[in-house]
């Protein structure tokens, strides 16, 4: 039956379950609870252990205890359902507290307030039910609180609902009955730090400041490292220096908070500046997290030397590293091409028995892969699959480019087909590498049969597709089909680049077609573009195969006029057409601009 009261012989040990409990000292208060007998009996003395199990993260001890209950004949009340909800929502057992929330409904019991405060705080990151519950309470004639809205608005931050979370605190603002506090605004900017939005995380910051609370260094942190995801590491700085000047803690959270800011935004010297800082302030230290968010920013600004002179300096003040330290100065060797180096660091990382992942493997590929090394990247391929790490998109892509980068186009297409067999969809990032690899095997069939496949995919095709593509055209010089490509390119909503042009002019010049060249030449403006040395060579070089010779000093003219550079192939080939044509005023203007050229002219035949 349903207790009452507590019996006098029990209230003794029920008072030093309560009081173990307080203490978080789950284990002694279990032990008293097995040995007293008239605890035993006591619903109370199993809410609080239940309570002390959850803040323990003990989900598993606090559903047993909770089943407990029934075994002594008692009947659990909404305190016993609300702390085993609490319990498995602290070690996101979601769906496990949404069950205990519909079993105590079940039971005849009436869910508080506090039971749909604890609920929505245990499915942080699926914000759809935290709103769902939250409507729930008006449907019971229970009104949401401060505590209900804050945590809707931090299942929105968990989800990334940035604009979710601005409109509930908002609304939390505007009531009349409600306050919001630091956390409401503190949860909010956390929901903007997730999505990058620093305008609107200072703007909250602001707003907080102007309603008078007092704000703390973990809204700062928040705030700092919205503007570090966006790259703005001057706001960033500019928060580091009024949270000192507030007298706030600056604490080890915020120094790696500007650290990444610094680096996102490849402000090397900077984060190297931050992190001497951080180490010689009294009371701080820095962590193997803070070096690697150095070395990071050492990596993306090529400074790998540097970023290795930090990996050592972990070992040196004893920190133990980890295979994040390893993968990220594997990453500052990539854009150096210093593969040789990474595989080294790849190998260090396996004596040192840290356990690689595939983000290392990717780091040392994608080295490999600025190498053109696309035997080691294919080894590499292999070693990671041996050690069932399972590549993904990132390994395929990056071995993908290596075999572009060195002209294996068809060891390119075998990877792309594997890659589909291992259920992974590919990106258009990848087909792009395969498109390119096949414009460089001169492989025009295969180029434009991959990219149909990519759009067939419902892939985005970008402007590196179409310029891979119509270059592989240009190589054939099929004229006509780069034509048809190139006005198709308005269709994908692409806006085409004068390389894209180029390769079409070029295909058109390789097969005498000066008509096409000219109306492409017209067409730039239409398009913002102006054309360049490329475009007016390959203009120059038709004109001339065509004997047009007033064309080819029109072009000329224009290509000084817009201070674009010509070379003598082209001066040589405009000198052909004006003495074929007789036109020994051109001729002498072409040679005066010759004489800038240091290469030999040799005079055309017939010329004297």
């Amino acid at each position: 039956m349903r207790e009452a009261t507590v019996a006098p012989s029990a209230a003794a040990g029920v008072r030093s379950i309560l009081a173990l409990c307080k203490a978080l000292e789950w284990q002694e208060a279990l032990g008293l609870l097995q040995t007293e007998e008239a605890a035993c009996s006591s619903c109370l003395a199993h809410n609080a252990l239940i309570s002390a199990a959850g803040k323990r993260l003990l989900w598993e001890v606090a559903l047993d205890l909770f089943q407990h209950i029934a075994s002594r004949h008692l009947i659990p009340d909404i305190v016993s359902y609300n702390s085993a909800i609490d319990a498995c929502g602290r070690v996101e057992e979601w769906q496990r507290a949404l069950l205990l929330l519909d079993d105590s409904r079940a039971a005849g019991l009436e869910p508080n307030l506090r039971s749909y405060n604890t609920a929505i705080t245990a499915v942080e990151g699926h914000w759809q039910r935290a709103w769902a519950l939250c409507h729930e309470t008006t449907v019971i004639r229970v009104s949401p609180d401060a505590i209900t809205l804050n945590a809707l608005i931090t299942a929105c931050r968990c989800a990334g609902e940035w604009q979710m979370a601005l409109h509930v605190l908002q609304h939390l603002c505007s009531s009349t009955a409600l306050e919001p506090t630091v956390v409401s605004f503190g949860a909010a900017i956390g929901a903007c730090e997730k999505a990058a939005k620093w305008r609107e995380a200072i703007c909250l910051l602001c707003s907080l400041k102007g309603e008078g609370f007092e704000s703390n260094t973990v809204v700062y942190n928040a705030t700092m490292a919205s503007c570090g995801k966006a790259a703005q590491w001057q706001h960033a700085f500019c928060l580091l220096e009024e949270l000192v000047e507030e007298r706030l803690e600056v604490s080890i959270v915020t120094y790696g908070t500007a650290i990444n800011a610094s680096g996102r935004a490849q402000e090397w010297e900077m984060a190297l500046g931050l992190l001497g800082a951080l180490l010689s302030t009294p009371g701080l230290g820095a962590n193997v997290i803070t070096y690697n968010a150095a070395i990071s920013a050492c990596g993306g600004a090529s400074q790998w030397s540097r970023a290795l002179c930090l990996l050592e300096e972990i070992g040196r003040t004893r920190l133990q590293w980890t295979i994040i330290s390893f993968n990220a100065a594997a990453s500052a060797c990539e854009l150096a091409a210093r593969w040789q180096v990474a595989f080294g660091l790849l190998q260090a990382a396996a004596d040192l028995e840290l356990r690689r992942d595939i983000t290392s493997f990717n780091a040392v590929i994608s080295t490999c892969e600025k190498s053109a090394e696309w035997v080691q990247a294919l080894g590499l391929l292999l070693v990671a699959s041996s050690l069932h790490l399972f590549p993904d998109v990132v390994t395929y892509g990056a071995a993908i480019s290596a075999c572009e980068k060195a002209g294996e186009w068809q060891r390119a297409l075998g990877l792309l087909r594997l890659l589909t067999t291992q259920r992974l969809q590919a990106n258009i990032i990848t087909y792009n590498a395969a498109i390119s690899s096949c414009e460089k095997g001169r492989r025009w069939p295969q180029a434009l049969a991959l990219l149909w496949e990519a759009l067939g995919k419902g892939l985005p095709a970008d402007v590196m597709s179409c310029n891979a593509a119509l270059g592989a055209l240009e190589n054939a010089s099929c004229w006509e089909m780069a034509l048809d490509l190139l006005g198709s390119v308005p269709d994908w909503t692409l806006r085409p680049t004068i390389l894209t042009y180029n390769a079409v002019i070029s295909a058109c010049k390789n097969v005498g077609h000066w008509p096409a060249v000219f109306a492409l030449l017209a067409e730039l403006p239409s398009v913002g573009l102006r054309p360049n040395d490329a475009s007016l060579n390959a203009a120059l070089d038709a004109s001339a195969q065509a004997h047009r010779w007033a064309d080819c000093l029109r072009l000329v003219a224009a290509a000084e006029e817009g201070n674009v550079s010509l070379d003598a192939l082209a001066y040589q080939a405009a000198l052909v057409a004006c003495s074929g044509s007789h036109c020994f005023g051109g001729c002498l203007l072409l040679l005066k601009r010759l004489r800038s050229f240091t290469c030999r002219i040799l005079p055309p035949d017939g010329f004297h």
